[in-house]
This record gives C-alpha cells, structure tokens and sequence, in this order.
C-alpha cells in the first residue's frame, strides 16, 4: 500500500495581548476556555484519525501557541502521533513568542518532539 504524505496544521487562538493589527481568529481567553477548546481539539484529531496517509509535517499555529501551558500542546502532539501515521523525520513546527517562553516549556517542546519553533518578533525596541 502506497502511503500519500500529507500534512497537518492545528490553530492555538490563545494570545496574551491581542495585537491591533492581527486579523486571525485569535484572543484572550480564561483557564476554562483553554481546557475546553483542547478537549474538543483532542475529540477532533481522533475523529478525523486516519492510517491512510504519512504525516510529513505537523505545524502548530495561531494565535500564540507558546502563550498556553505546554502540556496542552504536549497532549495535541501525543494524539496526533496516537491517531495517524507520523514519519520519523516529520518536522514538527510551532509558532512562538519569546515572552512567552521559558527553559521549562523549551525542554517540554523537545521532548514532545518539537523540532523548529518559528519565534516571532514585533519589535524589539519597547514603545
């Protein structure tokens, strides 16, 4: 069986501040919202699961994905990987503010299998 490769994106719509010029569906949210978005999150990679395909690449995105509590996205890359086919050598992706960052969660990032972190910067002169 021919194995197709493809390739997955997940939307984190948490941010710390909303920033006046970002158009995507992103915000401030409480505790109770992020547990329960990731809970719908989690039934959705199961549902959509499939063998059929290879998984090249996982891309995580948002919002600010690094502005949650890493084992939200610990247990994202932990059902994608329970749920589809991932290569080894899959790169796996996730967008990051680095005032959202500490040593903690980088460990947790490479231990979950984060391989490139895409950090962002709007400036780097305080206004």
């Amino acid at each position: 069986m021919t194995m197709t490769n493809a390739m997955i994106y997940v939307h984190i719509p948490f941010c710390d501040s909303k920033c006046f010029y970002c158009n995507f569906a992103s915000g401030i949210y409480d505790d109770n919202t992020k547990k329960k978005y990731f809970d719908k999150l989690i039934d959705e990679i199961k549902f959509n699961a499939t063998k059929g395909f290879n998984i090249t690449s996982i891309y995580i995105g948002g919002g600010t994905p690094s502005s949650v509590d890493a084992d939200y996205i610990s247990r994202v890359i932990q059902n994608i990987k329970e749920n589809y086919i991932v290569d080894k050598n899959a790169e796996i992706s996730m967008e990051a503010n680095p005032c959202s960052l500490s040593n903690e969660k980088l460990l947790k990032y490479k231990q979950i299998g984060i391989n490139r972190l895409s950090i962002g910067v709007q400036s780097l002169n305080d206004i």
